[in-house]
């Protein structure tokens, strides 16, 4: 997988990375709504991504296309291997 998988392709995405609920108050009775958050693969994608740019030289013409790509190769890596354990 390459970050641009087709649609039906099912992603593995690790589950949310930050889940909450939060509770509403109404005028009869309070009630939780599920904030699922973004994505674990997302966000291992956004951690990688961070030490990818850094590491890029400040004369970088890398495509931004490219970039994304492997950052979520990493994220995907790093989801299989939790899973392996």
């Amino acid at each position: 997988m390459n970050g641009m998988e087709k649609m039906e392709d099912k992603i593995i995405d690790g589950g949310c990375a930050f889940p909450n609920k939060e509770e509403v108050s109404g005028i009869y009775d309070n009630r939780f709504i599920d904030h699922k958050g973004m994505t674990l693969r997302d966000y291992f994608a956004g951690q990688a991504l961070v030490g990818i740019l850094s590491s890029l030289p400040s004369d970088s013409r890398c495509g931004m296309a490219d970039i994304v790509n492997e950052a979520y190769w990493y994220a995907e890596g790093m989801i299989e291997r939790r899973g392996a354990e």
